[in-house]
């Protein structure tokens, strides 16, 4: 082969180690805990960890429902571009649209303990707010609230004299439950290499680099 074309390729073989990105990487989290309270007076002591849906709002008694989701985020050096929680709501009786607001809680909570009369003090941090009707998303940006790994929580409350409901994580037929997107920055085919194997790799083009421009002083 001609030393020039071998020596171009040696050359973009280089620049796409050093400089040509990959596609971003993302990962879809479902919950690790959901549940909802109810302040229904012969249910603000029960707890409904185990239940399929999720409920937000007020029921025809004027009880209300406050739904609790708790995702893990994944330690990774890598830097976060964007967080989304995507939930999914639904009432095919609603009858007007349901102002929901959506915020994250510092406070630990268990599904499998937590009851209306046990709820921990929220301190709450507003995340976002929509009018969210029968089988619409609602979806909110929570990079400034996630931590860097670890447990994040959120919780939503709103209605006045309805509700809407959401596939929890224990829900398996065709379900939508909510879910934590995380996409990350990218990353060159120099920063994916393993430590080890680069030195290796940059020493092989500088030796086969070397070789070719030895040889072409040689000749001359």
């Amino acid at each position: 082969m001609n030393r020039k074309y071998m020596l171009g390729i040696l050359l973009l073989l280089t620049l796409s180690i050093f400089v040509i990105p990959t596609r971003a990487d993302s990962v879809s989290l479902e919950p690790i805990e959901d549940t909802y309270v109810s302040s229904y007076w012969t249910e603000d002591d029960d707890n409904f960890g185990s239940s399929d849906y999720l409920y937000v709002g007020e029921g025809s008694w004027g009880e209300l429902y406050r739904p609790f989701i708790k995702f893990n985020v994944p330690q990774t050096t890598k830097k976060v571009i964007t967080a989304t929680v995507k939930t999914y709501w639904y009432n095919w009786a609603l009858e007007s649209r349901i102002f929901l607001t959506m915020a994250a809680i510092t406070s630990d909570w268990d599904e499998n303990f937590l009851t209306w009369n046990n709820m921990p003090n929220l301190t709450l941090s507003t995340i976002d707010s929509e009018f969210i009707g029968d089988g619409e998303w609602f979806n909110a940006d929570v990079l400034d609230f996630i931590p860097e790994n670890g447990d994040f929580s959120i919780y939503f409350w709103g209605g006045d004299r309805e509700y809407l409901m959401s596939d929890s994580r224990e829900e398996g037929f065709l379900s939508k439950p909510p879910k934590l997107v995380i996409e990350y920055e990218s990353e060159s085919i120099f920063q994916q290499i393993d430590g080890f194997f680069m030195p290796i790799i940059v020493m092989a083009i500088g030796i086969s680099v070397g070789i070719l421009i030895y040889k072409k002083h040689k000749r001359g």
